[in-house]
């Protein structure tokens, strides 16, 4: 039993570690997608929309 609780908690930490892995990447990508948007002029640094909010703009702009 006390190994199953150690497995347990090792588990546990393993995902609690990766999981902060995982947010400071996916921090890092959104920050450099951002870069690339504003070096390649497709949003103004002012603008507060996420990604996929300015993509559906652009679409629905095409549409019309």
């Amino acid at each position: 039993m006390d190994t199953v609780t150690q497995q347990n908690a090792t588990n546990a930490e393993e995902l609690a570690s990766s999981s902060e892995e995982l947010s400071a990447q996916a921090e890092n990508l959104k920050t450099t997608v951002h870069e690339l948007a504003l070096k390649i002029g497709n949003i103004d640094d002012n603008q507060k929309t996420s990604g996929k909010q300015q993509f559906l703009k652009k679409k629905k702009k095409k549409i019309i």
